[in-house]
């Protein structure tokens, strides 16, 4: 199980290393205002699932169980203490299933409870007047789901694999705040990206692409992101290649995260 992620989801977790939070205020606050549109995504697929969660000080959790790839908690603050309180009482919960935590600062330690490290990755930040420009030159366009198809076909080409169990199409809608962004040459998809207008920023995930189309997908991504949502700055995580193609993109890396899992 791997929570929900910003590379295809047939792709094996990548353990990056574990990146420092020291980088000062400012960079724990864009890593407070990240992983707060992250778990606005999550309760928004959550919602749409008909199991909304539950947001407090310092985490959003949800007690009922999610989608496959989402977490159940994701910490808003850097107060470990706290949250690990709140972890171990989230685990009397009954409810099936394994548990994921989205510990946003890097600063939890899980073991006591049964838990093991499943991924590390950085929260990357991109501000709203700057990137870089597509290098492919337009040789390929964009489509923004309209409709519930429009999302099908997308959830199609991102999954690699249409028997899979829907978390998208059929239960969220594009509106005013989600863009379902598809790269397309000819009538042939080569990549992708999801964005979520939330807690001031724009959220940047479930990014995937054919060989060698990575760089020109997160650059063209960045383009339609400042169409679609002009002003705000850009954040996501990522890890191993991806994380690559966003720092060429104009990205910096401004925190680590981890996320836990428990069977």
């Amino acid at each position: 199980m791997r929570p929900e992620g910003n590379s295809r989801p047939d792709l094996p977790a990548v353990d990056a290393g574990r990146p420092g939070t020291d980088g000062g205020a400012a960079e724990s606050r864009l890593v407070g205002r990240a992983a707060r549109n992250n778990a606005l995504w999550c309760d928004a697929v959550c919602t749409a699932h008909g199991a909304a969660g539950e947001f407090h000080d310092t985490v959003w959790l949800n007690r009922r169980g999610t989608p496959r790839l989402y977490p159940d908690l994701v910490t808003l603050q850097d107060a470990a203490v706290d949250q690990i309180d709140t972890v171990a009482a989230l685990l009397d919960s009954p409810r099936p299933g394994g548990w994921a935590v989205k510990d946003s600062f890097g600063r939890l330690d899980l073991d006591a409870l049964g838990f093991a490290a499943l991924f590390d990755a950085e929260w990357i930040h991109l501000a709203g007047d700057c990137g870089a420009a597509p290098p492919d030159g337009g040789r390929f366009r964009w489509r923004a789901a309209k409709d519930a198809a429009g999302v099908a076909g997308w959830e199609n080409a991102w999954a690699g694999r249409p028997e899979a169990a829907s978390i998208f199409a059929g239960r969220l809608s594009p509106d005013a705040g989600i863009r379902f962004l598809l790269a397309v040459e000819g009538d042939r998809p080569i990549g992708g990206g999801i964005l979520y207008r939330g807690a001031g920023v724009v959220g940047l995930s479930n990014v995937f692409a054919e060989d060698g189309r990575l760089d020109g997908i997160w650059a063209g991504l960045v383009a339609e992101a400042r169409a679609a949502f002009p002003g705000p700055p850009l954040v996501g995580y990522e890890h191993g290649d991806q994380l690559g193609a966003a720092r060429r993109a104009g990205f910096a890396s401004i925190g680590g995260l981890r996320v836990w899992y428990r069977s």
